[in-house]
């Protein structure tokens, strides 16, 4: 179905970051010798279910090493929970929780000090006590951080990103949420210290968040950080940084609305090429629903919908066929027939995929990432869903 993606049949062969924060046994090793879309169920978070998405993320232990997808999301006990690939097989692992327990999810991502380094996942999500916490990973173990409160505590989360400011520097988190008092604010690193940053607010207030994204001019530029949030007038609106200064800006709204996120990407013809952002949202009209740059100017593009309309985002990630082609958008939806469906474009034209549904069918989005099994491999995208059951299940590309 794909075209170029992955006709030769891989295994994931991977090495193990040891995590120490109350594994939970083995689930199942992964199929191998696959050249197709898989889908996988991947448990309970022990003897809980999944409530709500945290976020996804793929790591490698080193620029040469294979990737391995991490789930984090937030469980019925109140426990910060994470499915993760030690590259043999995929296992639960508890990472507890800071006090008064996770209240909702963030956004996870995985940074790294140098462009060789390993990358450590960080998770952030709403404690219960209104502040932010980063659950990280250290090099050598796992630590729950209290990164503190915007005004009015953090209410919901928007997403989580890495910034460099050049191709060697190393990677910085930025956590974005809305705070208590209706602003957008953001968590973010230096380099040597935290700070908070209140971004101010649209017009009308925040009403939803759609999804963050990073853009660079070309391949030796700084990256910038684009927030895309709905606002309390019922348009767009993206918060992004220009170079020197943030600013807000307008988008619009597609014919009936913004009902819903599905998440933002960014997308390069070619590797060396400038990044321009896709944001993807479901419109009230049941479509999906495209606002993205084309190099010189925004534009708003109807995507049309699966069978029985769009009801639900799971992501948004952009796909490379090898090192040296450009990227591939693919926006991951819960669609009105209970089915996964991806919107993906093959490098000519747009086309939806019936991706089907797991065992107990398709109650919500985790999030997607992409995978590489080398440096020099394709990557091959991995769309995370809660089951009706509270399950955790994952469509994948093999």
């Amino acid at each position: 179905m794909l075209g170029r993606l992955g006709r030769v049949a891989r295994c994931l062969s991977v090495s193990v970051l040891v995590l120490s924060a109350g594994m939970v046994g083995t689930a199942h090793a992964q199929p191998t010798a696959l050249a197709s879309w898989q889908w996988s169920d991947q448990g309970l978070p022990g003897g809980a279910s999944v409530v709500e998405r945290v976020g996804t993320v793929s790591i490698a232990n080193g620029s040469s090493a294979p990737e391995r997808p991490y789930a984090f999301v937030r469980a019925s006990d109140g426990n910060l929970w994470v499915n993760w690939w030690s590259g043999s097989a995929w296992s639960w692992t508890n990472q507890g929780a800071p006090p008064g327990g996770v209240a909702g999810g963030v956004g996870a991502v995985g940074v790294k000090d140098t462009p060789s380094s390993a990358a450590r996942p960080y998770a952030f999500v709403r404690g219960g006590d209104g502040n932010l916490w980063a659950n990280w990973w250290t090099g050598s173990s796992w630590s729950w951080s209290n990164q503190g409160a915007p005004a009015g505590g953090a209410a919901d989360g928007i997403g989580v990103l890495t910034v460099k400011d050049t191709s060697n520097s190393s990677e910085r988190p930025y956590a974005f949420v809305r705070g208590g008092d209706g602003n957008l604010w953001l968590n973010w690193w230096s380099g040597s210290s935290w700070a908070w940053s209140n971004q101010g607010t649209p017009s009308g207030g925040i009403s939803l968040g759609v999804g963050v994204t990073k853009v660079r001019n070309n391949s030796a530029s700084s990256e910038r950080p684009y927030a895309f949030v709905r606002g309390g007038d019922g348009n767009l609106w993206i918060n992004w940084w220009t170079g020197s200064s943030w600013s807000w800006s307008n988008q619009g709204a597609p014919g009936g609305g913004i009902a819903g996120g599905v998440g933002a990407t960014g997308v390069r013809n070619s590797p060396s090429s400038a990044d321009r952002p896709y944001a993807f949202v479901r419109g009230g009209d049941g479509n999906l629903w495209l606002n993205w740059w084309s190099g010189s100017s925004w534009a708003w593009s109807n995507e049309g919908a699966p069978g029985g309309g769009v009801a639900g985002g799971v992501g948004a990630v952009s796909v490379q066929d090898s090192p040296s082609a450009g990227h591939r958008p693919y926006a991951f939806v819960r669609g009105g027939d209970g089915n996964l469906w991806v919107r993906w474009w093959s490098g000519s034209s747009w086309a939806w995929a019936n991706q089907g549904a797991a065992a107990g069918g398709v109650a919500d989005g985790i999030g997607v990432t992409t995978v590489k099994n080398t440096s020099s491999a394709s990557q091959r995208p991995y769309a995370f869903v809660k089951t009706h059951a509270g399950r955790l299940a994952v469509n994948w590309w093999g």
